[in-house]
């Protein structure tokens, strides 16, 4: 069965949510010039404020379900679809749906591994199941200086219950590169894409 995306960009902008930071401006970084300190504890780079930087924008997808099934394809059966790890073959890959909540990589057991190596991606901060799904963290760019906020609403299409969208909106703020936002749109509309066809094959 056949699925429908939709793809809409908001204005390069700093979410609300964000404003306190977007008025600050800046975020803790380091800069060259070093010395010991009294306490012996060397400064490699002493502290200095740089300009921070945001973005947000929005995705929508339709795919041939309830708004419960929708939900429950995106949170139970995300390793089914979602194909960026850091591992690049992870030992496990979940979404625990609730409030604090982890979207956690755990990596393979190898030789050098230890029993509890992994990464949590994001962590849940609203669970709704059949509605609404917000979570907090860097996916991908873990260890980046970078914050990103995910908030999918799953919505019956024109009354439909067979048919839902759901629609992404993504947010971020950090020490960013030039064309970091669309990087991460890019690659939401990758993962957005492979659910829906996920969806829509079940």
């Amino acid at each position: 069965m056949s699925h429908r995306s939709v793809v809409r960009r908001a204005p390069w902008r700093v979410a609300a949510w964000l404003a306190p930071l977007a008025v600050a401006g800046v975020v803790f970084a380091a800069s060259p010039g070093a010395a010991p300190s009294a306490e012996g504890v060397r400064v490699v780079t002493p502290a200095q404020l740089v300009p921070a930087s945001g973005f947000s924008f929005e995705l929508a997808v339709e795919v041939p379900l309830s708004r419960v099934d929708a939900y429950d394809v995106f949170t139970n059966e995300i390793a089914q679809w979602w194909d960026h790890t850091l591992a690049g073959d992870p030992g496990t890959l979940s979404l625990d749906a609730r409030p604090a909540g982890g979207f956690v990589e755990g990596f393979p057991r190898g030789a050098d591994a230890g029993p509890s190596d992994g990464a949590r991606h994001a962590t849940v901060t609203l669970a709704q199941r059949g509605e609404r799904l917000v979570f907090l963290g860097q996916l991908g760019l873990v260890g980046l200086p970078f914050l990103g906020f995910h908030d999918l609403r799953f919505e019956s299409v024109d009354g439909d219950a067979t048919h839902t969208r759901v629609t992404l909106t993504a947010s971020g703020i950090g020490i960013l590169d030039d064309g970091t936002e669309s990087v991460v749109q890019d690659v939401w509309t990758h993962f957005l894409t492979r659910y829906a066809a996920h969806a829509s094959a079940r």
